[in-house]
């Protein structure tokens, strides 16, 4: 009971602050146009803050586990290119396929890293989430950037395509971090405050304006997508993620990151990439909503199960 009642205590906000966004679009205060400008503005501003300060603030010297971010990094490219073949074999629709593609591979570990490790292991999990979370997550941006390029539609521009990628605010907001992080580079303490508390702002107002963006009416189009992205990230992925990572011999402690980082949900942010980037940002959101709920009995079940088999 107390694992169900730890996977209803990350997602329930999550929830409630996307049932917020819904309600401000039905009642007026949201419309497509403040939508937009807001996505934008999270995009180009407010993630790239919180990119920076979570890379920022690791400390890297004294956590870094070789072995196992190794194996983060194995696991985050080998669902990154499955998914993606398997995506183009399924899905003819271009926005729709990097839509897709992002939504299995990307996680929201940014959000259910440090809550579901810590709740299973206390503080002793928490420096490894910490590094874990500043090296996965610009690699979760960096592909995301790339398949969302390639497949904007038309025949794809190698040159604009590295441009886009190499100018993109959250690629450039995890290079800056990870240049800090390395040559020990301090801020003064007015202006680290300052980008740690614009940086906290932008999960919830992309959850609020995510539930604004859904349209239950779209939802029935892509059922199909949906079955696909939904099997794909809840399921798929975190299985054969976690089956290898006990395969290997990996401790209780990195067995629960594992699963903060692979079977959370699609990130929020990636229906702002989405809209940014001339994706399906409808079908994005979706995968995102979708996920989100569904994850309190995955994230569940995944607990569960491996309590139940000792290795917890």
């Amino acid at each position: 009971m107390s694992d169900l009642i730890l996977s209803f205590n990350v997602v329930l906000p999550l929830v409630l602050m996307m049932a917020l966004g819904y309600g401000l679009k039905v009642t007026g205060y949201l419309d497509k146009s403040t939508l937009k400008k807001m996505n934008s503005i999270i995009f180009k501003f407010l993630l790239p803050c919180s990119i920076f300060y979570n890379v920022y603030i690791s400390e890297i010297d004294t956590i870094l586990n070789p072995r196992f971010i190794r194996f983060c990094l194995i696991s985050v490219i080998s669902i990154f290119i499955v998914s993606s073949v398997v995506v183009c074999f399924l899905e003819k629709t271009f926005t729709k396929r990097g839509a897709l593609i992002q939504g299995i591979f990307r996680s929201n570990f940014l959000i259910y890293g440090l809550p579901v490790s810590t709740a299973l292991f206390g503080d002793e999990a928490a420096s490894l989430t910490s590094i874990t979370i500043a090296i996965i997550v610009p690699v979760f941006n960096f592909l995301a950037v790339i398949v969302l390029e390639y497949f904007r539609g038309g025949k794809p521009d190698l040159k604009k395509i590295i441009k886009n990628i190499i100018t993109n605010p959250l690629i450039v907001g995890s290079v800056i971090g990870l240049l800090f992080l390395l040559f020990k580079f301090k801020l003064p303490a007015a202006f680290e405050t300052a980008i740690k508390d614009v940086g906290k702002t932008a999960t919830p107002l992309a959850l609020i304006l995510l539930g604004a963006t859904i349209d239950l009416q779209v939802v029935k189009d892509n059922i199909r997508e949906l079955v696909i992205g939904i099997t794909g990230k809840l399921i798929i992925a975190p299985v054969l993620v976690i089956l290898a990572a006990i395969l290997l011999g990996f401790s209780p402690i990195e067995l629960s990151v594992l699963i903060a980082a692979f079977a959370s949900p699609t990130a929020v942010s990636s229906m702002t990439m989405a809209q940014e980037m001339d994706s399906d940002y409808e079908l994005a959101a979706q995968i995102v909503m979708f996920t989100t709920i569904l994850s309190v009995f995955t994230v569940f079940f995944f607990i569960f199960a491996l309590k139940s088999l000792n290795y917890f």
